[in-house]
C-alpha cells in the first residue's frame, strides 16, 4: 500500500491585476487599500485621483524592478524618474536590506489580502516600509500594521517597525514612522468590520 502525499492546508493566493481582485482559493477577498477606502473614503489619501494613483503604481514597478536589479533608468518616464530616484536614494543611503518587495500576503485570521511594498532590515531591526508619491497620511498606519499581521501569520515573524516613505518629484525623500501609534490595529480591524457587514448588507 502506498501512502498518499499529504495534503497542504495552505490556502493559494492569486491576483487578477486589471481589476485589482485578490482571491484565496478562488473566493474574492478585499484587499488592505479597499477596506480602508470603503471604510473611510476621502479622507485618506484626498490627493489620490486617478492620474496620482497611476503614477504611483508604475514608481511602485520601477522599484520593485530595481531591487532585483532589472531596471532600465534611462527607460523611466520623466513623468516618474525623479520619485523612483528619491526611492533609490532613500534604499541606498539607509542601508535597507533587502527581503521582499511587492510581495502578496493573506490574512486567514481576518480574510483580506495585499500587497506589501518592501520588507527588510533597517538598523539591524525588521521593518515593513510603503512607498507614497503623495502625503502618506494617517492611514498609513493601519495600512502598515495590516501587512505586517499577514506577514506574521505567514511566517511567524513579528515586525514592529512601520514606515511610510514619501518620495519626492525632485528626488528627496522623507521617512515617517507609524510604530509607535497604538490606534492603528484598532482602526483597521474597525474598518474590516464595516466592510464585511455592509458586503453582507449588500449581498
Amino acid at each position: 500500500m502506498t501512502a498518499s502525499a499529504p495534503v497542504s492546508s495552505r490556502p493559494v493566493l492569486t491576483f487578477d491585476e486589471a481589476p485589482h481582485i485578490y482571491r484565496v482559493d478562488g473566493r474574492e477577498v478585499p484587499s488592505v487599500t479597499q477596506i480602508l477606502k470603503e471604510a473611510y473614503g476621502d479622507l485618506l489619501w484626498p490627493w489620490a485621483g486617478e492620474f496620482a494613483m497611476e503614477r504611483g503604481r508604475l514608481v511602485h514597478a520601477a522599484l520593485h524592478l530595481w531591487a532585483q536589479r532589472d531596471l532600465d533608468v534611462k527607460s523611466l518616464s520623466p513623468y516618474i524618474a525623479g520619485y523612483v530616484a528619491a526611492g533609490v536614494k532613500w534604499l541606498t543611503d539607509s542601508g535597507f536590506e533587502i527581503r521582499v518587495t511587492e510581495h502578496r500576503m493573506y490574512s486567514s485570521i481576518y480574510d483580506y489580502a495585499g500587497t506589501c511594498d518592501i520588507i527588510g532590515i533597517l538598523d539591524r531591526k525588521s521593518a515593513c516600509v510603503d512607498y507614497k508619491t503623495g502625503e502618506p497620511g494617517w492611514a498609513t498606519g493601519p495600512q502598515t500594521w495590516a501587512y505586517t499581521q499577514a506577514w506574521q501569520e505567514e511566517t511567524g515573524e513579528v515586525i514592529r517597525n512601520r514606515y511610510g516613505l514619501r518620495l519626492f518629484e525632485d528626488g528627496h525623500y522623507q521617512l515617517i514612522p507609524y510604530h509607535a501609534d497604538r490606534d492603528d490595529k484598532a482602526d483597521f480591524l474597525a474598518a474590516r468590520r464595516v466592510v464585511a457587514r455592509r458586503r453582507q448588507l449588500a449581498a
